[in-house]
């Protein structure tokens, strides 16, 4: 078990990240050569609160979780909810929704499908928090490489390993003020089939020379005028026995004014090399502006 294993056990709580364990613990615990597809899809229905299914970019089914930036799995309880003081907030696949505690069934019922046709309640705040369509330079927001190692027989064996370059924030309006706090991160996943559907599993995964520079948007006066720092990182190499690797820093923290257009950070260049025992220790670079 790990440290956060033991603190939710103390504590009496039980995290998105724990549930996102125990999915993959039962999947994995069914042997391997009477598992059907049928059993997989079934196993994500149970979950489909944290899990779906998807067409990835090859047109092969592929196993998402619904939260899968690691710091938010693991404070968001069974109900995808966390609470700072009086405010809860509820993480959607690209949104936060908050509201004052004594709000919390109206958040509650708040999902994916319904929450167009509830964002202008007065009651709650959303903030979209990834996957925002502005300035698209550089070497954008968001980007994935892969290395995957396929068996021509059986598709069971077959293994995948990526890397995820990723910035995302974190914003809640109060009154007139916005807080705001920008993110940037690589993340390494190892993947392996389920039936022939993608989806995680334990492996050595192993991460180095991850460095990447950052321009992070910040507002600073009532002209609501937008201003970028240029920031560059350097993250330390991992090698551990797991299902992913989501290693990052706070770009930085910050108030602007409410309804002012927020822009995302976004990547002038980045590069790093991943590798997992999956595909044979065989090591990749995932680069851009080097």
């Amino acid at each position: 078990m790990s440290k956060l294993d033991d603190w939710e056990k103390v504590f009496g709580f039980t995290s998105v990240r724990m549930i996102q364990n125990k999915f993959y613990s039962q999947l994995e615990n069914i042997d391997e050569e009477n598992l059907a597809e049928e059993d997989v899809v079934r196993h994500v229905k149970n979950y489909i609160n944290f899990f779906k299914i998807v067409f990835n970019e090859n047109g092969e089914k592929e196993i998402e979780a619904k939260i899968d930036i690691n710091v938010l799995a693991s404070i968001c309880n069974v109900d995808n909810i966390f609470q700072v003081k009086n405010r809860l907030t509820k993480v959607l696949e690209n949104d936060l929704v908050s509201s004052d505690y004594t709000e919390k069934s109206v958040l509650e019922n708040i999902n994916d499908d319904n929450l167009e046709n509830l964002k202008h309640d007065n009651k709650i705040n959303v903030f979209q928090y990834r996957g925002r369509a502005n300035q698209k330079a550089g070497c954008g927001s968001s980007s994935e490489f892969y290395t995957i190692l396929k068996d021509e027989k059986w598709c069971r064996k077959d293994r995948k390993v990526s890397l995820k370059f990723e910035t995302w924030a974190y914003g809640e309006t109060l009154e007139r003020t916005q807080h705001l706090s920008n993110f940037a991160r690589a993340k390494v996943q190892g993947r392996k089939k389920y039936a022939c559907i993608w989806g995680s599993y334990k492996t050595l995964l192993d991460l180095k020379n991850i460095a990447f520079t950052v321009m992070d948007p910040y507002m600073i006066d009532y002209t609501y005028t937008t201003y970028w720092d240029e920031e560059s990182y350097v993250l330390p190499n991992e090698s551990i026995e797991t299902k992913w690797i989501d290693v990052g820093v706070n770009l930085s923290k910050y108030w602007t004014f409410a309804n002012a257009y927020y822009y995302e950070p976004y990547f002038v260049k980045y590069t790093g090399e991943f590798s997992s025992r999956g595909v044979g220790n065989e090591w990749k670079v995932g680069s851009c502006g080097y």
